[in-house]
């Protein structure tokens, strides 16, 4: 006779942010329903990355002053 356990995980999160470069990344962002950060260093333009109506930075370092 086989038994099977089964475990959950529950993670409770007070804040879950993605901080990346490409449009790409801020729908997933909404996919998951996170806040997003798209950072203006990468290979898409800094206003393509502003009509995606996310929070865009021109570098990280710009992380450290953002109210989060």
């Amino acid at each position: 006779m086989r038994t099977i356990i089964r475990l959950e995980c529950v993670l409770f999160l007070k804040k879950v942010i993605i901080i990346d470069n490409t449009n790409h990344d801020f729908e997933v962002a909404q996919q998951l329903e996170v806040d997003c950060i798209l950072v203006a260093d990468g290979h898409q333009s800094k206003e393509r990355l502003e009509a995606t109506g996310a929070k865009v930075i021109d570098e990280l370092q710009q992380l450290k002053t953002l109210p989060l």
